[in-house]
């Protein structure tokens, strides 16, 4: 049977429409939402996750460990800004050498491959990502089957990368990263919609359009 990857997709990003007006009208720090700008990126749920990047860099505490150098090189990265870069790039370094769980690591450096234009340690960093996801606390039953950050952030080398060079960076073999719906995302015009309207369409609306909430 053949798999429908537009459903997929459609229903991944209705899930990621809520969560995010969650985030963009909570009043906290964006910071928290960094696994939901990679969902957002996975399924080109492109609004939001433009919306859920910070402008700047933030003195966050009390937050998830990665989430704070990851964020900041993905606020250098997307808004091309080389002093975020200056003052994000040198503590993900130290975050990378230092002694955290494999996913949390792998995804730094994975950030830092893409920052330094190398397809080959980003394609290393991205398989690493995957096998430590198994060994996280993430959901069983959905992300160790197929788990979305992994092919955010393969999309966020599409978005920076030029066509050549990401054609260089190697897809992980892991069970958790489908190659086919990073094929089919990659070589289809991607409009996602919602995967079950709502009868009120203010809240159709909303979830599509979350600045109108902010």
């Amino acid at each position: 049977m053949d798999k429908d990857w537009n459903r997929l997709n459609n229903l991944i990003y209705q899930e990621n429409c809520f969560r995010s007006l969650c985030s963009l009208t909570s009043g906290d720090t964006h910071y928290w939402a960094f696994l939901d700008m990679l969902d957002a990126l996975a399924v080109g749920n492109m609004k939001t996750f433009d919306l859920l990047v910070p402008h700047k860099t933030e003195r966050v505490t009390h937050i998830y460990p990665a989430y704070r150098p990851a964020t900041d090189m993905l606020i250098g990265l997307w808004r091309k800004d080389d002093s975020v870069l200056d003052y994000a790039v040198p503590r993900a370094k130290k975050f990378v050498s230092g002694k955290r769980p494999q996913w949390d690591r792998a995804t730094v450096a994975y950030l830092l491959a893409l920052y330094d234009k190398n397809p080959e340690e980003a394609g290393v960093q991205l398989e690493l990502l995957c096998k430590g996801a198994m060994r996280s606390d993430f959901d069983a039953d959905t992300d160790k089957l197929l788990f979305v950050p992994a092919h955010g952030l393969y999309q966020l080398a599409v978005c920076l990368w030029e066509e050549e060079l990401f054609r260089q960076l190697p897809m992980p073999n892991h069970k958790i990263f489908s190659k086919e719906y990073a094929i089919w995302r990659n070589t289809q015009t991607v409009h996602p919609e919602l995967f079950a309207k709502y009868p009120e369409p203010i809240i159709n609306n909303i979830l599509i359009n979350p600045e109108l909430e902010m």
